[in-house]
């Protein structure tokens, strides 16, 4: 009996193993539909077995191929990275190999974004910095964008991330062409070009139909969720997600997808902005439950700035401080990389800040801020936000109406309009110096356009004093002092201090 059932087993398992290798035989057109199944996990099962079986064949090429972007697209990086290198070590033909050499490279900025952008810069260097016809060109120009993005350099980044729109189409690889329309369609939404990133979704969308693929799926929800956000539809989706398998340990697949982490911190923000401070807790542990199933995820501003909104909610501004000092002095890029791409960040804190009458705190953001504006002068958003920050710093009515009116992210509106209202009805400080009676007719409106703290600086640098100097006699950093200065150079339509005191009052008080 017992030889009997082995014998069956036996002749079942060659039957199975016949079928196996029948399919893998078959026309390329006619497998792709059996393995690209809905799960990727089940897909690369499958696609393993099938070159495991027949390591020769027709199709084994583009299954390994595929293989590559499962593991990609399900979390697996260190699987994708070994089966690169050996890809690329085998006797394949050139465009599989370059294959290979993108999934390693996209693995690689996930895990070592340092060596990833030494090797982008090295392969384009090798290139004379040339992307048309080079899919592995095109996605070194994609690790150097998202390097820029993270440190704040939009400007750059905007640049590289032009130029891969450009050349999208020279992408071969479906998947790899989606993935990098979503990365550049998020970018594009950063930096206010909404219609294209529009463009972009239903380009992807429309292409997603004849190629199923989950990450792919996140990822066009996260552009229509920030798009949403921008424009005042401050829902989010069910979270009704497993969260971990029946073990209570393992994360599930859900957890290892790219842009799942982000998409969860998004919907946590937009939660709090509806007011739903449950709903925002609950997706922002959903969001770090994800970041920690994927090797190497960083904690970016978007996760970064849903904690700051609910801790907000709990424990206030002073939570807020708390957060901000634990956070900031260990990743300077981070904080950045909030105030440039995180709309109304930056004014939000300044705000918190000089609710707890920490003029320090709130100085230093308008400094960080006109550092940012600085280094971006081609990025209108960063206008707005330095235009945000110097409104709240000076009480202006002007800047902050104009915020209020016309910038175009809708929650953004929705402060500025608070703060509106607040330099409204509150009482100014009084000028540290009394100087009011003292201006002459010529520069009378440009004096009275700066703020009693910036008359002060105004008048000690007049004086000869260097802004280390300064900081020491108003009790202000050197970084708050130059932040000022460049604001009275602007108002006063002057290039440098020395040209101070030509404008001064002609009796000093």
């Amino acid at each position: 009996m017992a030889n009997s059932k082995y014998s069956y087993e036996e002749g079942a398992i060659d039957q199975v193993i016949g079928l196996l290798h029948d399919l893998n035989g078959a026309p390329e057109d006619a497998l792709r539909p059996i393995v690209e199944i809905e799960n990727p996990q089940q897909a690369t099962d499958l696609a393993q077995v099938l070159v495991a079986l027949c390591p020769d064949s027709a199709n084994a090429r583009w299954l390994r191929s595929l293989m590559l972007e499962l593991f990609f697209s399900t979390g697996r990086l260190t699987a994708c990275l070994d089966l690169a290198r050996e890809m690329q070590m085998s006797n394949l033909p050139t465009d599989i190999k370059e294959s290979a050499w993108v999934a390693e490279l996209m693995c690689t900025a996930q895990l070592d974004s340092d060596t990833a952008v030494e090797i982008a810069r090295s392969e384009l260097r090798r290139r004379k910095g040339r992307l048309k016809g080079s899919q592995a060109a095109i996605i070194c120009a994609v690790v150097i964008a998202d390097r820029c993005w993270s440190r704040g350099a939009l400007e750059e980044g905007l640049a590289w991330v032009k130029r891969v729109d450009e050349q999208l189409d020279g992408i071969t690889s479906a998947y790899w062409h989606m993935h990098v329309g979503i990365d550049v369609a998020l970018k594009l939404v950063d930096v206010g070009q909404l219609q294209r990133a529009r463009d972009l979704w239903s380009l992807i969308s429309n292409r997603s139909r004849h190629i199923a693929n989950p990450c792919v799926e996140v990822g066009l929800q996260l552009i229509d969720t920030t798009l949403n956000i921008h424009q005042g539809r401050w829902h989010y989706s069910s979270v009704g997600t497993k969260q971990v398998d029946a073990d209570g340990k393992t994360p599930c697949l859900e957890f290892t997808r790219p842009y799942q982490a982000t998409l969860y911190a998004m919907q946590s923000v937009a939660a709090s902005y509806a007011g739903q401070g449950e709903a925002a807790s609950e997706l922002l542990r959903l969001s770090r439950r994800c970041s920690k199933s994927a090797a190497g995820t960083p904690l970016d501003p978007v996760d970064l700035w849903a904690e700051i909104l609910i801790e907000d909610a709990t424990s206030g501004s002073e939570g807020v401080r708390t957060l901000c000092h634990k956070v900031f002095p260990q990743n300077t890029h981070l904080q950045r990389a909030l105030f440039a791409l995180i709309p109304g960040a930056a004014a939000f804190l300044t705000q918190a800040m000089l609710e707890l009458k920490d003029a320090e705190a709130a100085y230093n953001i308008g400094a960080q801020v006109d550092r940012l504006r600085r280094d971006n002068p081609g990025i209108a958003t960063m206008t707005w936000v330095a235009d945000h920050v110097t409104g709240l710093l000076e009480g202006s009515v002007t800047l902050l109406g104009s915020i209020a009116q016309n910038h175009p992210h809708a929650w953004v509106r929705y402060i500025a309009a608070t703060h509106l209202i607040a330099a409204v009805t509150s009482d100014r400080p009084a000028p540290a110096v009394d100087i009011e009676s003292v201006t002459d007719e010529k520069g009378s409106s440009r004096w009275q356009s700066l703020s009693s703290r910036e008359k002060e600086i105004a008048l000690l640098a007049a004086e000869g004093l260097t802004n280390q100097q300064i900081s020491s006699r108003i009790f202000r950093s050197p970084h708050t002092v130059s932040f000022h200065l460049r604001n009275i150079y602007r108002k006063m339509q002057i290039s440098s201090r020395a040209e101070i005191g030509k404008h001064l009052p002609k009796t000093e008080v």
